[in-house]
C-alpha cells in the first residue's frame, strides 16, 4: 500500500495524491519493482528507474522496525535534471580554472613589475606595460581590419582573452532569467 507520497514525486510521476494514497504500489506504479528492494532488505543508491514515462534516478530502503520490514521508502530526481547540474558542475569548474589560469597570470606580470620597481628599472616597468598595451590594441586593430560584423569581432576578442565561458555564461543568464 502506498502510505505516503509528496508533490513533488506527485508531479515528476504525473500522480494525484488523493487518487493513489492508500492504493497498492503495483496498481500505482507497477514497474517500481519496490517489493522486491522489501523481500531482499537491500538499500539502493543512485539507480536507474523508468516509471510513468520518466526516467529517474533513485535512493530506496527499507524501513525496519524491530528487525523487521516494515515497508520502504523511496527518493528521487529527474535523469535529466542530475545530467544539467552534472553539465553546471563542469561549466563552473572550467569557469573557475580559466579564472585561476588569468590570475596566475596577472599575478605573474604584477610580480615582475614590483620586481623591477624595486630595482629601479622604472624604464623597464614602462616598457613592459607599454608592450601589454600595444599587443591587445593590435589585437583590436587586427580584428577592425579583418572581422567586418561588430558582434564577431566581439567573439574573437573574447575567444583570445579565455572570457568566452563567462561571457556566455552572462548572456544565457541574461536571456533565460
Amino acid at each position: 500500500m502506498l502510505r505516503s507520497i509528496n508533490t513533488s514525486a506527485c508531479e515528476i510521476l504525473g500522480l494525484t495524491k488523493e487518487k493513489v494514497m492508500n492504493q497498492p504500489l503495483t496498481r500505482v506504479l507497477p514497474n517500481s519493482d519496490l517489493q522486491s528492494l522489501i523481500d531482499s532488505q537491500e538499500t539502493d543508491h543512485d539507480i536507474e528507474l523508468y516509471l510513468n514515462q520518466q526516467r529517474i534516478v533513485a535512493n530506496r530502503s527499507p524501513i525496519l522496525v524491530d528487525g523487521k520490514v516494515i515497508g520502504a521508502v523511496s527518493s528521487f530526481r529527474l535523469r535529466d535534471e542530475i545530467s544539467e547540474l552534472t553539465d553546471q558542475l563542469s561549466q563552473t569548474k572550467a569557469y573557475a580554472e580559466m579564472l585561476r589560469s588569468q590570475t596566475h597570470e596577472h599575478r605573474n606580470k604584477l610580480n615582475t613589475i614590483s620586481g623591477l620597481v624595486q630595482m629601479g628599472e622604472v624604464e623597464a616597468v614602462q616598457s613592459l606595460i607599454g608592450q601589454e598595451t600595444e599587443h591587445y590594441q593590435q589585437l583590436i586593430e587586427f580584428l577592425r581590419e579583418t572581422v567586418k560584423t561588430r558582434l564577431l569581432q566581439v567573439c574573437c576578442w573574447v575567444k583570445q582573452s579565455g572570457l568566452e565561458r563567462l561571457v556566455c555564461h552572462c548572456l544565457l543568464t541574461k536571456s533565460l532569467g
